[in-house]
């Protein structure tokens, strides 16, 4: 399973030509060394899972999971496993920005690339694709302070 869903889109017409020129990069990413050890990212991963959460940034990813479930708009709504990536993801986000606790804006930040993958939009509603209606969703959702 992926926990991320990120759109990368298509190259813009010069970094494309270069690619066409050179081919692949396939020799220069051989040459490649890792930005860290997999001790560190063990180290990392472990501190973002102490990122502190209060109940009312659990209760806000609740609410989340629970209108994607009620919405007329979608296939079915999110999982708890799929709330629980969306909670790991927050945290971990909390972590990159340097704080040892989770707001509501790292849950909504996280949202459209730890969800979006996950929802499937029903055919006949308006034509709206999944990430949109997860927008509208987050947009109309209180946040908690």
């Amino acid at each position: 399973r992926f926990l991320f869903r990120i759109r990368t889109g298509y190259p813009d017409r010069e970094a494309e030509m270069e690619i066409l020129r050179h081919g692949h990069y396939r020799a220069e990413a051989i040459h490649l060394s890792p930005a860290i050890t997999p001790e560190q990212l063990l180290q990392l991963q472990d501190q973002a899972e102490r990122v502190y959460v209060d109940d009312k940034v659990i209760h806000y990813i609740l609410d989340i999971g629970w209108a994607t479930r009620r919405s007329r708009e979608l296939v079915q709504g999110l999982s708890t496993r799929g709330l629980l990536s969306l909670l790991r993801a927050a945290r971990a986000w909390a972590l990159i920005e340097g704080r040892d606790f989770v707001t509501p804006d790292d849950v909504k930040a996280v949202a459209p690339y730890a969800l979006i993958h996950r929802l499937q939009a029903l055919t006949g509603t308006g034509n709206l694709p999944a990430d949109h209606i997860l927008t509208e969703i987050l947009d109309r959702l209180p946040v908690p302070l």
